[in-house]
């Protein structure tokens, strides 16, 4: 995640099922990790330690080839040189190039499978703790892919560039400024969107306050538009804003997250870059706000626990059968909730997780529109396939439409 745009709202449902009916083998290689990476995440993601008794750990390695330079001398201490390469392949059967003919296993060759290769070079020079400057390269080639052109395959490209300025150790307020990645919660809203072959990547400016308390980002930006053989610009006609707060005091061994994320694309959006991977979204004014709250690592007695709930709001101009292109309104809500336990007595043993996970959603179906697709807009998203449906309700509708009564789901989807 990678825009929304007013296509990916009518195949919404057919990508999903999709992907869940194609068959896909997949091998990932990392050949060198790095510790720096161009985007923190505001949670932790080291394995708790269930069962484990505390033990003096070795200190963390800065990445292969800085750890061997930094060794050979201490003028590469202000450097972070290093990069990743992946390599996935992928068979899809009955599943792979036609959305429209999923599930058809006659009369149509819908089968695909090609390998996806991806390679990063970065570079990064902090010479105090107050001051760094990174960059970062990417390559996406697909091999054998019969989609054309294929929506994972974008060549030598600028996927980072930032200055960072501040050090909360000393100030709390820090700022990064230039093209980045932007990663909050479990990226249902706003992520990277790794998973995909081109990830996604913003030119923005974010400012952070930080305390041992809390910390607080507000940002603005554009997202970055893939375009094969051609440095990939952003799209200026499509903003995208908000505020993300994450607390791990104001309720004990839980994390605490609020946000107000903001969308808005004028009518020029949606033909400002030709040539996209992806198409561009349709003017829109969207607004969301939400809270999402995650069990601290190891608090629990091996359970672990998250829930989000977040609300939609705004405005989109959609095509309405029998009534062309009409600006509608958009109102959703949805939850989610997990609860689960950690079998084993070690992190590696305990990537085994019994739970349940609970959805709810509401909706109005719009009689005159006929319009009900089950999800509200995720602003910028990770692959919400990838991470499950936090997509349930969605309520589009001209403004002078009546309101019929609402209707209200529950599901369950209890999982191993």
């Amino acid at each position: 995640m990678p825009g929304e745009q007013s296509a990916s709202l009518r195949s919404g449902s057919n990508l999903m099922l999709r992907r869940g009916a194609s068959a896909c083998c997949m091998a990932t290689l990392v050949l060198i990790t790095v510790t720096i990476p161009g985007q923190e995440k505001p949670l932790a993601t080291s394995a708790p330690a269930y069962g484990l008794a505390e033990r003096q750990l070795p200190p963390p390695s800065q990445g292969l080839l800085n750890d061997c330079l930094r060794t050979q001398s201490e003028t590469f201490g202000d450097w972070d040189l290093g990069g990743q390469v992946r390599v996935r392949y992928e068979l899809k059967e009955n599943g792979g190039i036609n959305p429209n003919f999923d599930f058809r296993r006659a009369g149509v060759d819908n089968d695909n499978a090609y390998l996806l290769l991806r390679e990063k070079l970065h570079l990064g020079y902090a010479p105090c703790s107050w001051f760094g400057l990174f960059a970062e390269g990417r390559d996406s080639s697909a091999i054998g892919d019969e989609r054309h052109p294929s929506p994972d395959a974008d060549q030598v490209d600028l996927y980072q560039a930032f200055i960072r300025v501040g050090d909360p150790k000393q100030f709390p307020l820090t700022a990064k400024i230039g093209r980045q990645e932007l990663i909050y919660g479990d990226e249902r809203l706003v992520g990277n969107a790794d998973w995909n072959n081109v990830p996604r990547s913003f030119d923005a400016a974010k400012l952070r306050f930080e305390n041992p308390n809390l910390w607080v980002d507000a940002f603005a930006g554009l997202v970055v538009v893939p375009v094969p053989h051609q440095f990939n610009e952003d799209n200026n006609h499509d903003w995208f804003s908000g505020i993300y707060a994450s607390s791990s005091t104001l309720v004990p061994r839980q994390e605490t997250q609020l946000y107000f994320l903001s969308r808005n694309a004028s009518t020029k959006a949606v033909g400002a870059v030709s040539g996209s991977l992806y198409p561009l979204p349709s003017a829109r004014d969207i607004e969301t706000a939400g809270a999402r709250v995650k069990s601290l690592p190891g608090q629990r007695n091996g359970w672990d626990y998250t829930a989000e709930l977040a609300g939609q709001f705004g405005s989109i101009n959609l095509a309405v059968p029998g009534a062309g292109r009409r600006r509608v309104d958009q109102e959703a809500l949805a939850a989610r909730c997990d609860r689960r336990l950690y079998l084993g007595h070690s992190p590696i043993h305990s990537a085994t997780r019994l739970g349940i996970r609970l959805r709810f959603g509401r909706s109005r179906s719009a009689r005159r529109e006929k319009r009900n697709l089950r999800k509200p807009l995720s602003d910028q998203p990770q692959s919400i396939w990838v991470h499950g449906f936090f997509q349930l309700a969605q309520h589009a509708r001209s403004a002078s439409d009546r309101q019929p009564p609402a209707r209200k789901t529950v599901a369950g989807d209890p999982g191993l």
